[in-house]
């Protein structure tokens, strides 16, 4: 269940035509140098927990404890992909995921999807993928999810691009510098730039951390969800190779 922009190393279920939709769609937003897999949330990946993983998870309501497992299970899948080592994800401060050193992964839910990237440490600062429900993202969450400029450039945009990429655009944005800043942020406190289904992310506060740093990425619609992801570099190398 693994997937590369290249190629499609393998399907999961043939015959599910809406995972293999947004399979297409994230393959062809994720740079060549990122790993990535969608999975459905399913209840078959409890017995794919570590059991440090399913300690965590044992106090967690039951439709949690499944898309726990889910987002586990395919992020662990994709690590595997860059290490011989089959290590227990856990759970760090502020919620983020533990990931090997050397790494970068990010994990997002849905209703019925989890998706997964991951990437060498090398190449980027941060990394992150958001999935979302288009119709969960309504017209009255405007004001606090879009800056005056951003509600000018939506207006002149629309439909181009629907409220709700810019709310997982913010969300992939969010993951990807979380682990240089350290704390949380609110949408208001990030500015995207949209143009087609690509995204410069400017921070609207000052963090030392972010000096020099460039948040870009993309974002897609499929069917009823929306993907993105964005990553965190150098802004002298802000288009890893």
């Amino acid at each position: 269940m693994i997937y590369r922009r290249k190629a499609i190393v393998l399907v999961s279920n043939p015959q599910d035509k809406e995972q293999l939709d947004l399979v297409n769609a994230l393959q062809t937003i994720a740079p060549g140098w990122m790993n990535f897999d969608i999975r459905r949330i399913s209840a078959e990946w409890i017995g794919h927990l570590h059991p440090e993983e399913l300690a965590i998870a044992k106090g967690f309501a039951d439709a949690r404890r499944i898309e726990f497992a889910t987002g586990r299970a395919s992020v662990r899948h994709l690590i595997l992909q860059l290490i011989p080592f089959d290590l227990p994800i856990l759970i760090g401060e502020r919620r983020a995921p533990i990931i090997p050193p050397g790494l970068h992964a990010s994990i997002s839910h849905c209703d019925s999807f989890a998706a997964s990237v991951t990437t060498k440490a090398a190449y980027i600062k941060g990394l992150g993928v958001d999935i979302e429900l288009r119709d969960r993202v309504t017209p009255d969450l405007a004001d606090a999810l879009l800056s005056s400029s951003e509600k000018a450039r939506y207006t002149s945009a629309h439909p181009q691009q629907s409220l709700a990429c810019y709310f997982s655009a913010k969300e992939a944005a969010f993951k990807a510098i979380h682990g240089l800043i350290g704390k949380y942020i609110d949408f208001l406190d990030i500015d995207l730039a949209m143009s087609s289904d690509s995204f410069l992310a400017q921070p609207l506060f000052f963090d030392p951390a972010l000096d020099d740093i460039t948040v870009q990425g993309h974002v897609a619609e499929c069917g009823q969800h929306v993907l993105a992801i964005a990553w965190a570099a150098s802004s002298s190398h802000s288009n890893p190779a």
